[in-house]
């Protein structure tokens, strides 16, 4: 019988043009399940809880000048455990306004509070406000973590101290 005769081959496909010719695909690697030998930590979940609080200072001074911050009394820091340069929330009592700022040590005994630049204009002189410090802990350090509480008089002077106990729920 005769032989039909081949049907013609489509003409073959143009290879793509890389737009990086010097590169060349890798092969894939092979995955090592080698996990029994390095065992890896689950990463651990950090909760943000309040820190210090200091309740009801009043400003004594606002300077627009500045580059920005909160000076604080050195006493009260070391009543809270604040540290120069850490951020802290402020509320003002008065207006309602909140702001984030840095802290920067003030003069020992003298019950200033400063706010400066551009925050200096959320607040104002004699206002009373509340400064909050966070920090971030493991289920297992906020189980065990009592923040502190400082309740200023009308000097910015402590007139109590609180520790707040550990939650219950953790």
């Amino acid at each position: 019988p005769p032989r039909p005769e081949p049907a013609e081959r489509p003409a073959p496909r143009p290879r793509a043009v890389s737009r990086f010719p010097r590169l060349r695909r890798l092969p894939l690697q092979p995955v090592r399940n080698d996990s029994f030998l390095f065992p890896r930590r689950r990463p651990t979940m950090l909760r943000e809880a309040l820190f210090a609080k200091i309740h009801y200072a009043v400003v004594t001074e606002c300077t627009v000048e500045y580059t920005g911050s909160i000076v604080i009394d050195q006493d009260l820091l070391d009543a809270t455990g604040m540290a120069v340069n850490e951020k802290v929330l402020i509320g003002d009592c008065e207006n309602g306004n909140r702001f984030e700022t840095y802290v920067l040590p003030g003069d020992r005994g003298t019950g200033v509070i400063g706010i400066n630049g551009a925050a200096a204009r959320l607040s104002g002189i004699g206002h009373r406000v509340i400064i909050l410090a966070f920090c971030r802990l493991t289920p297992d350090e906020l189980a065990r973590h009592r923040p502190k509480v400082i309740i200023c008089d009308a000097n910015n002077r402590i007139a109590e101290t609180i520790e707040y106990d550990p939650p219950a729920n953790v």
